[in-house]
């Protein structure tokens, strides 16, 4: 049983994964609302419910309630007493601000895991400092070799800083888990948004601890694997990658 209190995109979506895998996720959406109700664009539609709240909050049973008011975190810390996993991706130190630690969630649950992310976590000079998706893919070194080499920088198509965050903040709470199950101890996980961008970079970082030399964009080419590219055509745009000999051999033949 995990309980959320999450609003936009990387907490929600660690949720959704781990709902989309049976897990019971109870949603705690705060007085104001998860402001994905209002941001996605071009349409709204049941209810007035945007796409962006749908994609990332399936799967969840949803409490309206403020944790900051008394009577709320008294009821919360019951549903501690039952449950796994606490997730919120607030401003650091907002839930400690309310009682609700994980020193005082330990105390409740020794088993619990709680696992806080944020743009740059809960120590260090950049704490507190607000990250979007288009921020976290800059400072993590994406959107630098995202384009094309005579052209500037450019973000992904899709908040996907935000949603393999997401992906991987689920990893390290099925981690928590499994540890649990072994030693029977929980543990608090406090995740970085940028830190994480940097992880999947490839060889990008190595490349550039090795030379002193940052990579270049590259635009539609694969550096590593020709072709690997995208060519625009009488037709429209067409996708072709051959890795190997034999795989060359028959894109020339087809």
């Amino acid at each position: 049983r995990v309980l959320e209190v999450c609003a936009l995109v990387i907490g929600p979506s660690t949720c959704a994964f781990l709902a989309e895998f049976g897990a019971e996720v109870i949603k705690f959406e705060g007085q104001r609302g998860d402001n994905m109700r209002f941001v996605t664009p071009y349409d709204y539609f049941w209810k007035n419910m945007s796409l962006g709240l749908e994609i990332q909050n399936h799967n969840k049973y949803w409490v309206g309630m403020h944790l900051g008011n008394p009577k709320a975190k008294e009821l919360f810390l019951d549903f501690v007493k039952k449950s796994d996993v606490v997730v919120d991706n607030l401003t650091p130190g907002r839930m400690a601000e309310w009682g609700l630690s994980y020193k005082e969630l330990k105390e409740i649950n020794s088993r619990i895991i709680q696992l806080h992310v944020s743009g740059y976590g809960s120590w260090g000079p950049w704490t507190g400092r607000t990250s979007y998706d288009a921020i976290a893919q800059s400072m993590g070194g994406l959107s630098a070799i995202t384009g094309f080499e005579e052209r500037g920088p450019i973000k992904s198509g899709v908040w996907i800083a935000d949603w393999i965050t997401g992906l991987m903040c689920s990893i390290g709470i099925l981690s928590a888990l499994n540890y649990r199950e072994r030693t029977g101890e929980g543990q608090f996980i406090d995740y970085l948004q940028a830190e994480n961008v940097i992880r999947w970079l490839d060889w990008t970082w190595l490349y550039a601890f090795k030379t002193g030399k940052d990579r270049k964009r590259s635009g539609n080419r694969d550096l590593s694997i020709c072709p690997s590219d995208l060519f625009d055509c009488v037709d429209g745009w067409v996708a072709l990658a051959a890795f190997s000999k034999e795989e060359f051999q028959g894109l020339c033949k087809a």
